[in-house]
């Protein structure tokens, strides 16, 4: 399953950045826009910038245990300090964060499409990655679940 997710988020990513940039370039326009206040893009913008921070600070904070994907040789250490007490997920969190930020800032069918998308490509990844912790940590881990929720 973490491949199939891993292979969509990525086609996600690549389909977003490509659509960004032509629209940067003026070569397509926004599809289906979607009206909101006009302080939502300001809001969008501090949070996606916002949320690249977050995201940099809790992998920096996984030190060593930083991996892409579910990596079943390695047994790393559970991360239970700085953005981890918060969250058990700080890093999908600010991934959500930023295609949240993004819907804002340019609201419109296409990024609502991809905040969705990314938003269920996400839960499966990280109920993958629970399974995966349980089995390496088992109470540990439980115990850690029982005080720091999923997202925050």
């Amino acid at each position: 399953m973490a491949g199939f997710v891993g292979k969509y988020f990525k086609l996600l990513i690549i389909f977003l950045g490509v659509y960004l940039l032509l629209g940067a370039l003026n070569v397509v326009r926004p599809i289906g826009q979607i009206s909101l206040p006009e302080y939502a893009s300001i809001v969008g913008w501090c949070v996606l910038t916002a949320s690249i921070f977050w995201v940099v600070i809790a992998q920096f904070q996984m030190g060593g245990s930083w991996r892409v994907g579910i990596d079943t040789e390695m047994k790393t250490a559970l991360v239970v300090h700085g953005l981890f007490q918060f969250s058990r997920n700080p890093i999908f969190l600010g991934m959500i964060m930023q295609l949240g930020g993004l819907f804002l800032a340019q609201p419109d069918a296409i990024t609502l499409t991809i905040l969705v998308a990314g938003y269920i490509l996400i839960s499966i990844q990280i109920r993958g990655e629970e399974q995966h912790l349980m089995d390496m940590h088992g109470i540990t881990y439980r115990e850690y679940c029982g005080k720091v929720r999923r997202w925050i």
